[in-house]
């Protein structure tokens, strides 16, 4: 993302979007779906502490559909968020 980094709340709500829009463009795809819909139980109570895990998670369901790589924040907004202590 270019210009000025989302913060984690941002990047949450946007990244809840993009996964319920994975979801609806695959919906005759029983693996995209269940991984979207992990993905944003998942993502409800995520904190920055947990991201790593999430992103390892992110990772594994883009073996079947790489668009979930799209859900991935940048390095710059990760390194921002635990500069600042989480939120």
């Amino acid at each position: 993302m270019a210009g000025k980094a989302r913060s984690f709340h941002e990047w949450k709500a946007w990244a809840a979007a993009k996964l319920i829009e994975i979801a609806q463009k695959y919906p005759s795809s029983e693996k995209v779906r269940r991984d979207a819909e992990a993905l944003l139980m998942r993502l409800q109570y995520l904190r920055v502490e947990a991201l790593p895990s999430f992103l390892a998670m992110v990772h594994a369901a883009a073996s079947d559909c790489g668009e979930f790589l799209e859900v991935a924040p940048t390095s710059e907004e990760v390194e921002k968020w635990f500069r600042e202590g989480g939120e």
